[in-house]
Formats: structure tokens, sequence, C-alpha cells
């Protein structure tokens, strides 16, 4: 390939590039979220805090980890009671601490119980004092602002006393970020943390930050997030409409054939009724074979749930019969108590996918016992 042709591919690619940028850019401004799903709501606020890059620009500013250091984690306890956002190290034998985000609209000593309660929780079950972010979204009472004390490292937010609770506990709330400057970038923690409290449907309707590089991710994520899952409710409501109105005339079919009743007309009721029972059962399949009655037409096609179930299974079959063999190995060669503890760090030093999909020895014995017992 000449110097010229490269030029002229890379030049292409670079405009195709700015112009998909651009799109989505507009995408983002010109959206506006529907109420119930606004920033600091319950589905905004997890699916922004779970991204992939924004788990980065969290974890990096609150323990100064590397990229791709934290992953979420499952946020409920034994006892059901669950934290808003958990991130863990990746590493196994990684020294960063477990990182608790809560997003909560009153922040008040009621409240606080529970944020102690849910850090102690994941001290008993990962034996390290968690880093705390708490963003109170509508207020936080006199009691708690009394004991606040600042913080140093993020100017933008308050400090809670967190003495044998919790490694460090961070306070981010309208009150604390009225303090930074509204022109320039915004540091990316409390780009984050406005993001939350402004619960503004649209960027365009923030007094400042709307030229922020990280505010814009975060809209583009929960834009994004929110297309999809109306996407998908339409979708059903338009697959649900489709079923019943296409049921309706192979009824209707039916019913006419039984009325004719001729022999010709029966077997096509056979026919038909054969159509209907898979069409209801399958209700995407696509009727192509050769008869001599008209198959029922297909719903609409899928985009946003097709998006939904092509998300790949975390644990398959191929999967559980490698932790099968792998954990009956591991027991056949030693004699006395099973120790799920060796089993799960011996499983990790050997590279084993199937011991790697868990966190910790606790919950790979009980999704053993609970397949294989």
């Amino acid at each position: 390939m000449t110097e010229s042709n490269v030029l002229t591919d890379y030049t292409h690619l670079e405009t195709s590039n700015n112009s998909f940028e651009e799109e989505s850019e507009h995408n983002v401004t010109d959206y506006l979220l529907p109420k119930e799903h606004v920033p600091g709501s319950d589905l905004i606020s997890k699916v922004v805090l779970t991204d992939t890059r924004i788990i980065n620009i969290i974890s990096k500013s609150l323990v100064n980890a590397s990229e791709d250091q934290y992953t979420a984690a499952q946020n409920e306890f034994l006892n059901k009671c669950a934290c808003d956002v958990l991130y863990l190290p990746k590493a196994i034998d990684s020294e960063y601490p477990p990182i608790i985000i809560e997003v909560q609209k009153d922040v008040n000593e009621n409240y606080m119980c529970r944020a102690v309660k849910y850090s102690i929780l994941v001290y008993e079950k990962y034996e390290k004092h968690p880093v705390v972010l708490i963003v109170g979204v509508s207020s936080v009472t006199a009691s708690i602002n009394n004991i606040l004390a600042p913080a140093t490292s993020h100017p933008f937010s308050k400090e809670i006393p967190s003495l044998f609770w919790a490694k460090r506990c961070l306070l981010v709330s309208s009150t604390t970020l009225s303090t930074i400057q509204s022109t320039g970038q915004l540091d990316p923690l409390a780009a984050i943390g406005l993001f939350l409290c402004s619960q503004k449907p649209s960027i365009t309707q923030l007094v400042s930050g709307g030229q922020d590089t990280t505010m814009k991710l975060l809209y583009k994520i929960a834009v994004n997030n929110v297309q999809q899952l109306l996407g998908e409710e339409e979708e059903i409501t338009k697959g649900i409409k489709a079923i019943c109105d296409n049921t309706c005339v192979q009824l209707e079919k039916i019913k006419s054939c039984i009325q004719n009743g001729n022999t010709e007309s029966l077997d096509k009721v056979l026919l038909y009724i054969e159509d209907a029972s898979v069409y209801l059962n399958r209700q995407k399949r696509k009727f192509t074979t050769g008869r001599d009655v008209t198959p029922i037409p297909e719903t609409p096609g899928l985009k946003y749930l097709e998006n939904k179930n092509i998300r790949p299974k975390k644990h398959n079959e191929a999967h559980y019969n490698e932790l099968k063999e792998y954990v009956e190995q591991f027991r056949n060669e030693r004699s006395g108590r099973m120790s799920w503890k060796k089993c799960f760090l011996k499983g990790y030093k050997d590279n084993i996918d199937a011991i790697k999909q868990y966190t910790t020895s606790e919950s790979l014995r009980s999704q053993y016992n609970k397949h294989f017992k």
C-alpha cells in the first residue's frame, strides 16, 4: 500500500470517528432522561457506577489504583441487606481495599447506622476495612454536618469519622460541591458527585460542568442505558400486541375452516393449530416450511432485546464440568477434611478458570454444593 493510500485511509477513518463522536455527543445533548430515570435514581446510579470507565475513575481517585484493578462485585450480603455498589480488587492477593459506594437521598443518623453495618459486613467477609464514598443527593442533617471534617485530598467533599469501621469515609453532597469552580474541567470524582446530585434530565440543564469530559461520559452512559431499557420495553409491548393480533387472525382461520366443514378445510385446521402451538411457545420463530396455508407473520424484529440476550452467561456447562473435575481431584489428593480455602487458593495458583470465577472460598463452596450435592 502506498503512502498516499495509507494517508487517504487514515483520513477517512479519522473523519468517520469524528462523525461518530459528533453524532454521539448530539445524542447526549438532545436526549431528555425520563423523570423516573434522572441522575441519582436507583437505576442510573447503578448502571453508571458499575461501568468499567467509572470504576477506573473512582478507584484511581479514592485509592490511587491503576486502570482495571477493580470490578463491580455482588453487593448483597448473607443477611439479605445490600449496599448500593461494591468494588473489589480483581487480584485475589491485592493490597487494595474494598470500596463501598452509596447514593443516598437523605444522610441522617439512621442511614449512617446502615452504612456502618455495610462496612462491617464487608470487613467480616473480606478481612479488610473498606473505603466508603457516600453521595448525599438531597439533604444532610445537622447532626451529621457537625461531625464532618475537611478532606484535604478531595476539597469538594467532607470526611466522616470512621475509626474502627472503615479505612476512610467521604461524603459528597450538593453543599460540599458548591465550592468547586464552574469553569474548566472538573475533578472526575467531583463530576460524578455533581452528576448524581444535580438530578438534571439533560446535560444542557446543568448550571455548571456541562462541558466537562467526565460529565459528558456520565450522561452518555445514562442515555445509552435508558434507551436500551425503553427499547426493550417497547419491543416487548409490540411483540405482545403482535402475538395477540396474529393469534386472533389464526383463530379466525380455524373458525372459518371448521364452518366450511369439507375435508380440505379440516386438514387445514390441523395445520393452523400446529402453527399456532409452535408460534405461542416459540414467539420469535419464523414459519418458513412449505405448506398450503400461510404461516403466522413473525413479530417485529428485535434490537434491544437481542442485545440483552446475547450477553454471555457467567457460568455454563463447561464451567461446571471443569469445576467438578478440579475439586474432586483436589479432594482425592488429600486426606482428612476438605479445605475449601486451600482449594480456592490452589485453583488461582493453577490458573483454573472455573475457580477464578469466584472471589472467595465461601462462594466456591456454596456454588459447588448447590450444583453437585
